[in-house]
Protein backbone atom coordinates (compact mmCIF):
# COMPACT_ATOMS: atom_id res chain seq x y z
CA UNK A 1 0.00 0.00 0.00
CA UNK A 2 1.33 3.46 -0.81
CA UNK A 3 2.23 5.62 1.96
CA UNK A 4 0.63 9.35 1.30
CA UNK A 5 3.13 10.96 2.92
CA UNK A 6 5.88 12.52 0.39
CA UNK A 7 9.48 11.65 1.88
CA UNK A 8 12.45 12.87 0.29
CA UNK A 9 14.30 9.50 -1.20
CA UNK A 10 18.15 9.05 -0.24
CA UNK A 11 20.49 10.78 -1.98
CA UNK A 12 22.42 8.22 -3.28
CA UNK A 13 19.81 6.46 -4.85
CA UNK A 14 17.87 9.63 -6.21
CA UNK A 15 21.07 10.78 -8.11
CA UNK A 16 21.62 7.58 -9.21
CA UNK A 17 18.74 8.64 -12.04
CA UNK A 18 19.95 10.58 -14.76
CA UNK A 19 17.57 12.96 -13.76
CA UNK A 20 15.97 14.58 -10.46
CA UNK A 21 12.48 16.22 -9.61
CA UNK A 22 12.58 18.79 -6.81
CA UNK A 23 9.04 19.23 -5.54
CA UNK A 24 8.32 22.36 -3.25
CA UNK A 25 5.72 23.28 -1.35
CA UNK A 26 5.11 26.69 -0.92
CA UNK A 27 2.96 28.40 1.66
CA UNK A 28 0.45 30.45 -0.08
CA UNK A 29 1.52 33.23 2.56
CA UNK A 30 4.31 33.17 2.12
CA UNK A 31 6.99 34.88 -1.37
CA UNK A 32 5.66 33.34 -4.70
CA UNK A 33 7.13 30.40 -6.61
CA UNK A 34 9.36 32.80 -8.73
CA UNK A 35 10.91 33.60 -5.39
CA UNK A 36 12.10 29.67 -4.81
CA UNK A 37 12.66 29.21 -8.28
CA UNK A 38 15.37 31.77 -7.86
CA UNK A 39 16.70 29.83 -5.08
CA UNK A 40 16.70 26.59 -7.13
CA UNK A 41 18.95 27.93 -9.75
CA UNK A 42 21.45 29.57 -7.41
CA UNK A 43 21.63 26.11 -5.61
CA UNK A 44 22.17 24.06 -8.80
CA UNK A 45 24.41 26.56 -10.83
CA UNK A 46 26.84 24.59 -12.94
CA UNK A 47 25.42 21.82 -11.73
CA UNK A 48 23.05 20.24 -14.41
CA UNK A 49 20.74 22.08 -16.82
CA UNK A 50 17.77 23.37 -14.69
CA UNK A 51 13.69 23.25 -16.11
CA UNK A 52 10.47 23.74 -14.38
CA UNK A 53 8.45 21.22 -15.94
CA UNK A 54 5.02 21.23 -14.13
CA UNK A 55 3.53 23.88 -12.14
CA UNK A 56 -0.16 24.19 -11.27
CA UNK A 57 -3.16 22.71 -9.48
CA UNK A 58 -2.68 19.24 -9.68
CA UNK A 59 0.26 17.64 -7.92
CA UNK A 60 2.74 15.29 -9.01
CA UNK A 61 1.70 11.36 -8.15
CA UNK A 62 3.41 11.64 -4.73
CA UNK A 63 1.95 14.55 -3.39
CA UNK A 64 -1.40 13.41 -4.68
CA UNK A 65 -4.11 15.79 -2.83
CA UNK A 66 -1.68 18.26 -1.20
CA UNK A 67 -2.90 21.72 0.02
CA UNK A 68 0.04 24.02 -0.21
CA UNK A 69 0.51 25.38 -3.89
CA UNK A 70 3.47 23.66 -5.41
CA UNK A 71 6.04 23.79 -8.37
CA UNK A 72 8.16 20.80 -10.13
CA UNK A 73 11.43 21.21 -11.43
CA UNK A 74 13.86 18.60 -13.78
CA UNK A 75 17.35 18.80 -12.79
CA UNK A 76 19.28 16.66 -15.35
CA UNK A 77 22.38 14.96 -15.05
CA UNK A 78 25.63 16.55 -13.47
CA UNK A 79 26.93 18.47 -16.18
CA UNK A 80 30.18 18.27 -13.60
CA UNK A 81 31.30 14.60 -13.39
CA UNK A 82 33.51 15.33 -10.52
CA UNK A 83 30.54 16.92 -8.25
CA UNK A 84 29.98 15.10 -5.26
CA UNK A 85 26.38 14.05 -5.48
CA UNK A 86 25.70 13.18 -1.97
CA UNK A 87 26.22 16.68 -1.43
CA UNK A 88 24.12 18.09 -4.00
CA UNK A 89 20.57 18.17 -1.55
CA UNK A 90 22.85 19.83 0.92
CA UNK A 91 23.86 22.73 -1.60
CA UNK A 92 19.95 23.04 -2.22
CA UNK A 93 18.89 23.44 1.43
CA UNK A 94 21.79 26.08 1.54
CA UNK A 95 20.25 27.80 -1.03
CA UNK A 96 17.12 28.19 0.64
CA UNK A 97 18.20 29.61 4.03
CA UNK A 98 17.42 33.38 2.84
CA UNK A 99 13.32 31.25 2.53
CA UNK A 100 13.78 29.55 6.13
CA UNK A 101 10.32 29.00 7.10
CA UNK A 102 8.71 29.83 3.99
CA UNK A 103 9.05 26.44 1.81
CA UNK A 104 9.79 23.08 2.38
CA UNK A 105 11.41 20.88 -0.31
CA UNK A 106 11.68 17.45 -1.08
CA UNK A 107 14.28 15.84 -3.49
CA UNK A 108 13.63 12.76 -5.30
CA UNK A 109 13.65 10.56 -8.48
CA UNK A 110 10.71 9.86 -9.53
CA UNK A 111 10.79 6.55 -9.28
CA UNK A 112 11.96 6.59 -5.88
CA UNK A 113 8.81 8.89 -5.09
CA UNK A 114 6.51 6.19 -6.35
CA UNK A 115 8.27 3.56 -4.35
CA UNK A 116 7.71 4.40 -1.06
CA UNK A 117 6.04 1.97 0.25
CA UNK A 118 4.15 1.27 3.59
CA UNK A 119 3.13 -2.21 5.84
CA UNK A 120 0.06 -0.96 7.27
CA UNK A 121 -2.85 1.30 5.77
CA UNK A 122 -2.45 5.13 6.92
CA UNK A 123 -5.30 6.74 8.58
CA UNK A 124 -3.78 9.74 7.88
CA UNK A 125 -5.65 11.44 4.02
CA UNK A 126 -2.69 11.71 1.77
CA UNK A 127 -3.44 16.11 1.57
CA UNK A 128 -3.04 15.87 5.11
CA UNK A 129 0.12 13.89 5.33
CA UNK A 130 1.89 16.08 2.56
CA UNK A 131 1.02 19.56 4.52
CA UNK A 132 2.31 17.82 7.88
CA UNK A 133 5.41 16.64 6.18
CA UNK A 134 6.05 19.83 4.48
CA UNK A 135 5.75 21.03 8.44
CA UNK A 136 8.39 18.67 9.49
CA UNK A 137 10.85 19.70 6.96
CA UNK A 138 10.66 23.26 7.03
CA UNK A 139 11.25 22.69 10.93
CA UNK A 140 14.51 20.86 10.34
CA UNK A 141 15.35 22.92 7.70
CA UNK A 142 15.04 26.37 9.74
CA UNK A 143 17.33 25.14 12.15
CA UNK A 144 20.48 25.41 9.83
CA UNK A 145 20.38 28.93 10.62
CA UNK A 146 19.97 30.75 13.05
CA UNK A 147 16.01 31.39 14.58
CA UNK A 148 14.84 34.96 14.05
CA UNK A 149 11.95 34.91 15.90
CA UNK A 150 10.84 38.47 15.10
CA UNK A 151 10.01 37.65 11.41
CA UNK A 152 8.43 34.08 12.68
CA UNK A 153 6.06 36.28 14.20
CA UNK A 154 5.40 38.05 10.93
CA UNK A 155 5.19 35.21 9.23
CA UNK A 156 2.33 33.88 11.28
CA UNK A 157 0.26 36.55 11.38
CA UNK A 158 0.05 36.81 7.81
CA UNK A 159 -0.54 33.21 7.28
CA UNK A 160 -3.45 33.54 9.22
CA UNK A 161 -4.69 37.09 7.85
CA UNK A 162 -4.54 39.31 10.68
CA UNK A 163 -2.60 42.58 11.11
CA UNK A 164 -2.08 42.83 15.17
CA UNK A 165 -2.45 45.71 17.23
CA UNK A 166 0.60 47.73 17.32
CA UNK A 167 1.29 46.95 21.46
CA UNK A 168 0.64 43.24 20.45
CA UNK A 169 3.19 43.27 17.78
CA UNK A 170 5.78 45.41 19.99
CA UNK A 171 5.05 42.73 23.09
CA UNK A 172 5.90 40.25 20.16
CA UNK A 173 9.82 41.87 19.21
CA UNK A 174 10.15 42.76 23.08
CA UNK A 175 9.48 39.19 23.49
CA UNK A 176 12.05 37.72 20.66
CA UNK A 177 14.63 40.40 21.75
CA UNK A 178 14.71 38.84 25.30
CA UNK A 179 14.66 35.52 24.34
CA UNK A 180 17.93 36.37 21.79
CA UNK A 181 19.21 38.11 25.10
CA UNK A 182 19.34 35.22 27.13
CA UNK A 183 20.44 33.13 24.47
CA UNK A 184 23.67 35.27 23.73
CA UNK A 185 24.51 34.85 27.05
CA UNK A 186 25.07 30.99 27.14
CA UNK A 187 23.96 28.32 25.52
CA UNK A 188 20.47 27.56 25.20
CA UNK A 189 18.85 24.24 26.15
CA UNK A 190 18.70 21.31 23.72
CA UNK A 191 15.12 21.15 23.27
CA UNK A 192 13.22 24.13 25.36
CA UNK A 193 15.53 26.81 22.95
CA UNK A 194 14.55 29.18 20.02
CA UNK A 195 13.86 26.78 17.24
CA UNK A 196 11.41 25.38 19.88
CA UNK A 197 9.79 28.75 20.21
CA UNK A 198 9.91 29.04 16.42
CA UNK A 199 8.45 25.36 15.97
CA UNK A 200 5.47 26.25 18.30
CA UNK A 201 5.15 30.04 16.47
CA UNK A 202 4.46 28.66 13.42
CA UNK A 203 2.08 25.83 14.45
CA UNK A 204 0.11 28.00 16.52
CA UNK A 205 -0.50 29.92 12.91
CA UNK A 206 -0.79 26.54 11.07
CA UNK A 207 -3.85 25.52 13.98
CA UNK A 208 -5.10 29.10 14.30
CA UNK A 209 -6.10 29.19 10.38
CA UNK A 210 -8.43 26.19 10.91
CA UNK A 211 -9.62 28.08 13.87
CA UNK A 212 -10.46 31.32 12.29
CA UNK A 213 -11.77 29.61 8.87
CA UNK A 214 -14.28 28.32 10.82
CA UNK A 215 -15.15 30.70 13.31
CA UNK A 216 -13.92 28.95 16.20
CA UNK A 217 -12.11 32.22 17.79
CA UNK A 218 -12.01 35.68 16.03
CA UNK A 219 -8.64 37.64 15.56
CA UNK A 220 -8.15 39.17 18.58
CA UNK A 221 -8.08 35.53 20.28
CA UNK A 222 -5.71 34.58 17.17
CA UNK A 223 -3.60 37.60 18.48
CA UNK A 224 -3.25 36.83 22.11
CA UNK A 225 -2.49 33.28 20.89
CA UNK A 226 0.63 34.34 19.27
CA UNK A 227 1.42 37.05 22.10
CA UNK A 228 1.47 33.92 24.66
CA UNK A 229 3.42 30.90 22.58
CA UNK A 230 6.00 33.47 21.34
CA UNK A 231 7.10 33.95 24.83
CA UNK A 232 5.61 30.71 26.14
CA UNK A 233 8.97 29.42 27.59
CA UNK A 234 10.79 32.85 27.98
CA UNK A 235 13.76 31.81 30.63
CA UNK A 236 12.97 27.96 30.60
CA UNK A 237 16.57 26.40 32.31
CA UNK A 238 16.30 23.05 30.56
CA UNK A 239 15.04 21.33 33.95
CA UNK A 240 11.21 19.86 34.57
CA UNK A 241 8.44 21.62 36.11
CA UNK A 242 8.32 21.26 40.35
CA UNK A 243 4.79 21.05 41.09
CA UNK A 244 4.01 24.45 41.45
CA UNK A 245 4.50 24.62 37.20
CA UNK A 246 7.65 27.34 38.46
CA UNK A 247 8.77 27.50 34.66
CA UNK A 248 5.18 28.21 33.09
CA UNK A 249 4.33 30.62 36.20
CA UNK A 250 8.60 32.37 35.48
CA UNK A 251 7.25 33.14 31.82
CA UNK A 252 4.03 33.73 32.27
CA UNK A 253 5.16 36.44 35.17
CA UNK A 254 8.31 38.23 32.49
CA UNK A 255 5.58 38.12 29.74
CA UNK A 256 3.52 40.38 31.68
CA UNK A 257 5.66 42.36 32.54
CA UNK A 258 7.10 43.09 28.41
CA UNK A 259 3.22 43.77 27.74
CA UNK A 260 2.46 46.25 30.47
CA UNK A 261 5.65 47.99 29.63
CA UNK A 262 4.32 48.18 25.84
CA UNK A 263 0.87 48.90 27.20
CA UNK A 264 -0.98 46.21 26.35
CA UNK A 265 -4.87 45.98 27.86
CA UNK A 266 -4.58 44.36 30.95
CA UNK A 267 -7.49 42.08 29.82
CA UNK A 268 -5.31 41.23 26.77
CA UNK A 269 -2.10 40.25 29.85
CA UNK A 270 -4.26 38.61 31.78
CA UNK A 271 -5.43 35.92 28.81
CA UNK A 272 -2.14 35.46 27.81
CA UNK A 273 -1.03 34.26 31.08
CA UNK A 274 -3.82 32.32 30.77
CA UNK A 275 -2.56 30.89 27.79
CA UNK A 276 0.84 30.52 28.92
CA UNK A 277 0.08 28.43 32.38
CA UNK A 278 -2.29 26.35 30.24
CA UNK A 279 0.63 24.62 28.42
CA UNK A 280 2.16 22.38 31.82
CA UNK A 281 1.40 19.10 30.76
CA UNK A 282 -0.89 18.53 33.56
CA UNK A 283 -2.86 21.62 32.75
CA UNK A 284 -3.13 20.11 29.28
CA UNK A 285 -3.92 16.30 30.83
CA UNK A 286 -6.92 17.94 31.99
CA UNK A 287 -8.13 19.76 29.29
CA UNK A 288 -7.94 16.91 27.12
CA UNK A 289 -10.28 14.50 29.55
CA UNK A 290 -12.18 17.49 29.82
CA UNK A 291 -12.63 17.55 26.37
CA UNK A 292 -13.92 14.03 25.83
CA UNK A 293 -16.35 14.10 29.16
CA UNK A 294 -17.63 17.45 28.58
CA UNK A 295 -16.58 19.66 26.12
CA UNK A 296 -14.47 23.11 26.63
CA UNK A 297 -15.51 26.51 26.83
CA UNK A 298 -14.28 28.87 24.58
CA UNK A 299 -10.77 29.65 26.66
CA UNK A 300 -10.32 25.84 27.69
CA UNK A 301 -10.52 25.43 23.83
CA UNK A 302 -7.99 28.25 23.54
CA UNK A 303 -5.60 26.45 25.85
CA UNK A 304 -6.11 23.14 24.31
CA UNK A 305 -5.08 24.99 21.24
CA UNK A 306 -1.86 26.54 22.58
CA UNK A 307 -0.87 23.14 24.18
CA UNK A 308 -1.35 21.60 20.30
CA UNK A 309 1.07 23.98 19.27
CA UNK A 310 3.40 23.28 22.03
CA UNK A 311 3.52 19.67 20.83
CA UNK A 312 2.77 20.22 17.37
CA UNK A 313 6.54 19.67 16.01
CA UNK A 314 7.33 16.29 18.11
CA UNK A 315 4.36 14.89 17.49
CA UNK A 316 5.36 14.78 13.63
CA UNK A 317 7.44 11.78 11.89
CA UNK A 318 10.79 12.93 10.99
CA UNK A 319 11.21 16.58 13.50
CA UNK A 320 9.46 14.38 16.09
CA UNK A 321 12.28 12.07 16.55
CA UNK A 322 15.20 14.59 16.65
CA UNK A 323 12.67 16.64 19.08
CA UNK A 324 12.81 13.24 21.13
CA UNK A 325 16.71 13.14 20.80
CA UNK A 326 17.15 17.09 21.85
CA UNK A 327 14.70 16.56 24.81
CA UNK A 328 16.55 13.22 26.20
CA UNK A 329 19.80 15.55 25.79
CA UNK A 330 18.29 18.23 27.25
CA UNK A 331 17.12 16.26 30.68
CA UNK A 332 20.41 14.36 30.73
CA UNK A 333 22.19 18.19 30.84
CA UNK A 334 19.98 18.54 33.96
CA UNK A 335 21.18 15.10 35.43
CA UNK A 336 17.43 13.92 35.10
CA UNK A 337 16.51 10.56 34.07
CA UNK A 338 13.44 8.63 33.56
CA UNK A 339 12.90 5.06 33.20
CA UNK A 340 11.70 5.36 29.26
CA UNK A 341 13.60 8.32 28.07
CA UNK A 342 12.06 10.41 25.03
CA UNK A 343 14.49 8.62 22.59
CA UNK A 344 13.99 5.55 23.46
CA UNK A 345 10.81 3.45 21.29
CA UNK A 346 9.15 3.16 24.80
CA UNK A 347 9.38 6.60 25.50
CA UNK A 348 8.32 8.03 22.17
CA UNK A 349 5.33 5.57 22.64
CA UNK A 350 4.37 7.10 25.55
CA UNK A 351 4.31 10.50 24.92
CA UNK A 352 2.28 9.74 21.79
CA UNK A 353 -0.32 8.12 23.84
CA UNK A 354 -0.02 11.19 26.28
CA UNK A 355 -2.24 12.93 23.36
CA UNK A 356 -6.07 11.42 24.10
CA UNK A 357 -7.73 14.51 22.94
CA UNK A 358 -6.46 17.22 20.42
CA UNK A 359 -8.71 20.62 19.79
CA UNK A 360 -10.82 20.72 16.46
CA UNK A 361 -8.11 22.32 14.40
CA UNK A 362 -5.81 19.60 15.09
CA UNK A 363 -8.14 17.02 14.33
CA UNK A 364 -9.19 18.74 11.06
CA UNK A 365 -5.20 18.77 9.95
CA UNK A 366 -4.60 14.87 10.45
CA UNK A 367 -2.60 15.88 13.34
CA UNK A 368 -4.47 12.77 15.72
CA UNK A 369 -4.33 10.48 13.09
CA UNK A 370 -0.94 10.91 12.04
CA UNK A 371 0.09 10.21 15.66
CA UNK A 372 -1.63 6.92 15.63
CA UNK A 373 -0.25 5.84 12.21
CA UNK A 374 3.16 6.19 14.40
CA UNK A 375 1.83 4.42 17.24
CA UNK A 376 0.91 1.66 14.83
CA UNK A 377 4.57 1.33 14.01
CA UNK A 378 6.07 1.74 17.69
CA UNK A 379 7.00 -1.91 18.98
CA UNK A 380 4.36 -2.40 21.91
Amino acid sequence: MTHPSPRPARPDAALDMAAMDIVVLADPAQPPPEACMAALELAWSGLGALTRVEHGATPPSALAGALHPWRRWRLDAPADPMADPVTLPSRIEAAFVPLIGRCALTVAADEAAQATQAETPSRTRPDQAAALAAFSTGCLVRRKAAPQLAQTTRQAFRHIGVTPPAASLRACDSIAEELDRVAAHGPEPRYHNRHHIADTILATASLLRVALGQGWLDPHDATLCIVAMTGHDLHHDGTINRPDHHLETIAARAVAAIMRDGRCPEADIAMVRELILATDPKHQNGLRQRKLTHGLTRLEMMCLLAGDADLFASLLPGIGEQLSIDLAEEWRAARISFPAMPDTPKGRRGFLSFVTAMSEAAEAIGVPAIVQDQLAQLPP
